[in-house]
């Protein structure tokens, strides 16, 4: 797999599969050349994965060639599980404080000469 960072990204509509007992949706988004989707049993968490790619693709974030995810966010869930030195570690409060310490860091920046050069269908 091609590691690196694109911001051609195209998110499509959500499928719907109608099984004989299940419903399932799919969420399908191109990263650069690949073609990616990813299973939901319910309509609203579909739409809520679609609406936080195409979010990110307007932002201007950039995505992972490797993961199809936004770029940045790969190693998000192992860093959160590390406790902070001196701060709290235990329970909602600990990961909370951990996360917003975190976000600076885990966010990309666009810097505006390169966002004006992306197009922006939709957004």
């Amino acid at each position: 797999m091609s590691e690196g960072t694109t911001y051609d990204v195209r998110v499509y509509r959500t499928e719907v599969y109608k099984g004989s007992e299940v419903t399932t949706y799919w969420v399908r988004w191109k990263v650069g050349t690949r073609l990616w989707k990813e299973a939901f049993r319910k309509a609203a968490q579909a739409d809520s994965f679609r609406s936080a790619l195409m979010t990110a693709a307007c932002k201007g974030e950039a995505f992972s060639l490797g993961t199809g995810r936004r770029a940045g966010y790969r190693d998000l869930p192992a860093r959160l599980d590390k406790g902070s030195p001196g701060g709290p570690d235990r329970g909602r409060a600990g990961l909370t404080a951990r996360a917003a310490a975190l976000r600076p860091a885990a966010c990309l920046s666009v810097h505006l000469a390169e966002w004006r050069r992306l197009p922006h269908p939709g957004c």
